[in-house]
């Protein structure tokens, strides 16, 4: 037999006001208030980080003679070696070298 108070799957809450966030002057969604300005926040440092590395990269090229239309390339190449290395599972460590020159275990 069903419940009777069960939940319903559509409801709102006049509680919780939502705000708008918005990009270049375009709404492109709403939150809740308590996580609005955590989430600008985070958005913003992302962008001032691309500029400073597209800044960087434009650099290293300008000094090493490159060309202008490699730098998105050097900068794709940076942010691929910064992502943490993906594990198999929880266990998967790379093997180092000990001073005797014998691998240690992955244990």
């Amino acid at each position: 037999m069903a419940k009777i108070n069960q939940p319903l799957p559509w409801e709102f809450n006049s509680d919780k006001p939502f705000l708008p966030i918005s990009y270049e002057g375009e709404v492109i969604g709403f939150c809740r208030s308590d996580y609005a300005s955590q989430i600008v926040e985070t958005l913003n440092d992302d962008d001032k980080l691309r500029k400073a590395l597209y800044l960087a990269c434009y650099d290293l090229i300008a000094r090493s003679g490159g060309s202008r239309s490699s730098i998105n390339e050097l900068m794709q190449q940076y942010i691929a070696k910064s992502n943490p290395p993906q594990a198999r599972n929880g266990c998967d460590r790379p093997s180092v070298e000990r001073a005797s020159g014998r691998p240690r275990s992955n244990r």
